[in-house]
Parts: C-alpha cells; structure tokens; sequence
C-alpha cells in the first residue's frame, strides 16, 4: 500500500489517537494482503446482478453511529477550513481505510494520502458598498449593498473596487443555448463584453422553448449559469433581477448572502476576464430604474427571438472588501478491481457525499435564510445552541457512504468481485455552490474523468419511511435510467421522476459539476409514494424539515431520532443504491448521456471524439 497519510492539514496534533491509527492500518494491511494482490481467482457474474443473499447480514445500525459522530457538538458543524472539518475529515479516512480503502490523493514520494486540498478565498463586502443608476432623465439611484441589491466581485486582489460611468445592458435571461434543442441565444448578434448585464433568473415558460411553465428547470435557469455565461461573454459586472417566483425563494435569502462571507475557488476556474460586480437586484429596484419595470421585462425576455439590448441607464459602484484564503479538504478514497484478468480495472466509478456544513454561527445570522428551499420561513433559535450539526444535510449522506464502504470492502469474502474500481469522495464546500467537487472534476486524482464511467451522489435521507418508489434525479438523461430501473426492480420498487421538476435539484448538488464534464451522473433520493400514506404525506414532513430544520441548527441527531423506525427508507436507498454501483462497477459497457441531452457533447469531448451513438447498452446490464 506505501505509506498512508493522515494529515489533512496543519491545525493541531490529530483527532485520532495514535493507536487506533495504527488498529485501522493495521486491519487495511491485512484485508489487502488478503487478497493476494488484486482479484484472486474470482470472477464477476455474467449479468451484474447481486444476489439477494448477499444482504442478509446489511445492517444500517453503522449508519446512525456514523451520522451520531459527525452531527455531534465535538465536531462543531463541519465548517469549511476549520478543526471540525479536519475532525471530520480523518474520522471518514480512517473508516475507509479499515474497509480496505486506499488514499486517492497521491503526494508524490511514494506517500498516499486521503486527502486533496481544496484552496480557496472567502470574500467579505462591507455595507459601505453601493451601486448608483444614472437613468435617462438625469436622476440618480443609489443602492446599499445589503438593502436593495447584494454585491460580490470575480476579482482575486484588491479590497476597494470602483466602477464609473458604464454602460447596463438588458440580457433577458442571459442564456446562449442556439447550439442545443432550445434553439435560444439572447446575445446572438449583440456585443455586452465590458458592460453590465442585468439578468433574470430561471428560464422563458411563456413558450415551449423550454417546455412551458411547469417544465422542469434546466441549468440554464439556474443562477449559477447566469454568471458563467456572462463571464464567456466578456461582460463587466452581472446582476440577477430577484422575484419570489423566478428564484423560488424571498429576497431573505440574498439579504443572508449579501450579510456573510462569500466563499469561492482561489483561483477561479478560467471563465473570460471574470466579473468586476456581480451580484442580485431587487424587482423593487428595477422598477425605479427601468420605465418598462420587471414585469415588462420578464413579458419581453419571454418571447422567442428577444436579444439583449441596451438600457438607457449608466451604473457606478464602489465595493468596499475583506478577504482570507485557506483551504477545505476533500476525502478521497479508492477500492481497486478485483476480479482477476479485468480490463476494465483502471476504470473507476465514484460516489460522493459532501462532509462540510455551516460550522458554528458567529452572531445572530441564521443559515436557514440562506437556504435556497427555505423562502421566507424566519425560525428563532435558542441562544444557547449556535452549532450547525447538520445531521440529515449531510451527515447522513456520509453515513451511507460509509455504509457502501463496509458491503463493497467486503465483498470478495462473499465470493464476488468487482471489475472497476470504487473511488469515494466527500467533498468540501459543497453549502459554497460545490466548490470541492468543482475542484475534483477539474482536478481528478483517484481516475482520469475518461476513465470515470459514472458518479453516484448522496446527499441526505430518506427517514420518513418506507416508499414504493426511488428516484434517481438525472438518471433520465442517461443509460443510468435502465441500470437504476433495474436495481429497483431486484427491490420491488419502481422509479419515479423527480417529485420537484420546478427546483432543478439536479442542478443543486455534487453530481453536477461531475455531469458538466461529460460523467453519467445521478443523485440517489427516495419517492413521493409512502408505504401506509396519504397522498399529501410527503409534502407534509418534507416540507416541515425544509421549513424548520434545513440549514438550521435543528437539523441534529435528535431530529433523526426523532422519527419512529427512522431507517427503512435509508435501507430502501441503500440496497437500490448499492446493486446499481454493482452493476456500474462490472458492466462490459459504459452509460452515456443521451445524444440529444447538453452534457452528451462534453462526453464526447472527454472521450477523445468518440462517436456516442453506438453504445454498449446491454452490457451494462
């Protein structure tokens, strides 16, 4: 194995006493040597299915252990860069490697290491900032940031930022899709690099370019598009129009943002020149700048054939900033193939669970705001506990990734192998807009992501109950879906589509940057059809938890306890969740995006220009 690095960083002595170090790696030898190498004379069955007898001894009792242990008070809700991160981040490498995990994250000399270093700036803009709209008729209008609009910037060096006298473009929706399905280009023709782009968010649904009003929402709704299309355009700021509707949440949710620091990749991933302002604006604030006011710019933006166009406005701004840079930890580790002779054992496929939250609060800010499910909901919380404990986001999710861990370790002793590598991340920053798995994806270490067939995402769990029905969210727009059908059939289960379309939660989570880069990607979450439940159940307790508990210091292990036989969803998930990794790990074939999906050109990208329409399909069966 080499040597094994336990050090994720620099802060204190260690989490872990130095015996149990030496147990875990003690264990992880023997396993490894155990099996003669790699593989044995064993080999994987012809179809990929487990047999059920394989889970008569699965028991997610190591679930709640682990979910009680990094939802505790100790470990201080898991904040990014801080010692209950590093707290966090060793207790899950030495787990993985008692289970016959090895590090991921090579350091050169020989050493294995579990860990990648995620660098990253947190950046702080104070309320003496402001942004001023010089309109038409000579009058001005000057906002705070933190009132009508919240500001932020691209820019990695300066703490005073000035812009005078520019230009303010209105870009619709801000999306250039001409190349896909949609047929959509706001900028098709118009110039806006070194402007400021006004944007609204989500999609147009007066039409059926994007499917209509009860569409589900593509990435090119989400917030985050917005920018990254507009740092391609070369523009000089950004500001996203808010509305309740369009975002899905009230303006309490930008008022949090604009008050706490605003956490992002040191550097940048390369995105044109980077955004000087960018930020959110207020309907309210628009319509004191603009004549036609936010509805008449949401009824324009609408119409197919709308291009950008320029405001008769000029914008100003000064920001004033705070800036620190330090790094969160991504975990990272690898299960090789095992089955002898494989040709497929430098293929991997991944599945990730983010460890990071919220931390411990510093003043009276409450995260729930900050949620983007959480709207209005204020939720007062008692002086005494300002730890985030997050235990259902996500130490749960870690929990069952741990779980996978304990079956997949072993399971040569069972009598089967794997012919691909397992590679389990947990990423940081994920609460920052997935900054550590951002980083991953363009920094892969466990497997190139050509050689990455597919990744898995866990991100909370299903405690509520037993449903007649698992969703894998993005499955759809991929082979997954028919791997995913049927490892719920070995269940008795079927597969539904996602019970929120209008949230685009596809879009919210770890799989997608993987997606985005070409990897068949799915998150793994439970149905709407409770076993014993009415109809109305599921938005009743689901609702509750996102009102009450979702990024609030509530969402404990109390909270889980709570709930009476609060694992029989969990195990529904879990053993769906483990035959279709089955199923990925030995398929002959690998899943692709369906050719006419967004993310199937960048598939044939990272594959070198393979042509994707001839699939093997029944292999990965």
């Amino acid at each position: 194995m080499g040597v094994v690095e336990l050090k994720p960083s620099s802060i204190g002595t260690g989490w872990l006493p130095a015996f149990l170090v030496s147990i875990v790696l003690g264990v992880a030898i023997q396993l490894w040597m155990s099996r003669g190498g790699v593989g044995g004379n064993l080999q994987a069955p012809e179809l990929s299915r487990l047999p059920n007898h394989v889970f008569d001894s699965f028991n997610v009792s190591e679930v709640d252990e682990h979910i009680r242990v990094l939802a505790s008070d100790e470990f201080e809700g898991r904040g990014v860069g801080t010692i209950g991160e590093e707290k966090s981040t060793r207790y899950i490498a030495s787990m993985l490697m008692s289970r016959a995990f090895h590090g991921g994250a090579a350091h050169g000399n020989g050493i294995e290491s579990f860990f990648q270093l995620v660098p990253l700036q947190g950046v702080f803009t104070k309320t003496s900032s402001y942004i001023n709209f010089l309109k038409a008729d000579g009058s001005e209008l000057k906002l705070r940031h933190g009132d009508s609009v919240a500001l932020s910037t691209d820019h990695r060096e300066g703490n005073v930022l000035h812009l005078e006298e520019e230009e303010v473009f209105f870009g619709g929706y801000c999306i250039n899709a001409s190349e896909s399905a949609h047929g959509w280009n706001d900028f098709d023709g118009v110039d806006v690099s070194g402007a400021v782009v006004v944007c609204l968010v989500n999609q147009p649904r007066q039409d059926d370019s994007f499917g209509g009003k009860d569409a589900a929402l593509t990435y090119y709704g989400r917030w985050t598009y917005k920018f990254e299309e507009l740092r391609r355009q070369g523009a000089k700021g950004a500001l996203l129009i808010h509305t309740n509707e369009s975002a899905g949440y009230g303006w309490s949710v930008i008022g949090c943002w604009a008050d706490t620091e605003n956490v992002r990749l040191d550097p940048l991933p390369e995105q044109g020149k980077g955004l000087a302002v960018r930020g959110w604006i207020s309907a309210n604030a628009i319509d004191q700048a603009v004549p036609l006011g936010t509805a008449g710019l949401i009824d324009e933006a609408s119409k197919h054939g709308f291009r950008a166009r320029k405001l008769q406005l000029i914008v100003g701004a000064d920001l004033h900033l705070t800036r620190r840079f330090f790094a969160g930890t991504n975990v990272v580790g690898v299960l090789p193939a095992t089955c002898e002779g494989s040709t497929t054992d430098e293929e991997a496929v991944i599945l990730t669970a983010h460890h990071d939250h919220f931390g411990i609060a510093p003043d009276a800010v409450s995260h729930s705001d900050c949620g983007e499910s959480s709207g209005e909901v204020e939720h007062e919380r008692p002086e005494e506990d300002l730890i985030y404990n997050g235990a259902l986001d996500n130490a749960s999710g870690v929990g069952k990734l741990l779980s996978v861990a304990t079956f997949f370790g072993s399971l040569e002793r069972k009598g089967f192998c794997t012919r691909r590598k397992l590679v389990l991340v947990t990423p940081t920053a994920e609460e920052a807009v997935l900054l550590g798995s951002s980083y991953y994806a363009a920094n892969p270490v466990a497997a190139p992501l050509g050689k990455t067939v597919a990744m898995m995402n866990f991100d909370g769990m299903n405690i509520w109950g037993e449903t007649e029905d698992v969703v894998g969210l993005g499955a759809e727009f991929s082979d997954i879906q028919r791997l995913l059908e049927a490892s719920a059939e070995d269940e008795g289960m079927v597969v539904s589509g996602d019970a929120e379309p209008l949230q685009g939660l596809f879009y919210r989570s770890d799989q997608l940057p993987f997606a985005r880069a070409g990897v068949p990607a799915v998150k793994i979450t439970h149905g709407k059809s409770y076993v014993g439940k009415d109809e109305g159940y599921f938005d009743r307790v689901v609702g509750d938890y996102n009102q009450h508990r979702y990024h609030q210091v509530d969402d404990d292990y109390e909270y889980i306890q709570s709930h009476e036989n609060a694992y029989e969803g969990a195990t529904q998930e879990l053993k769906v969740s483990i035959r279709l990794l089955y199923r990925l790990l030995n398929g002959s074939g690998r899943p692709h995006w369906k050719p006419e999906h967004a993310f199937a050109k960048a598939q044939a990208e990272l594959l070198g220009g393979v042509d994707i329409v001839y699939r093997q399909r029944l292999g990965c069966l």
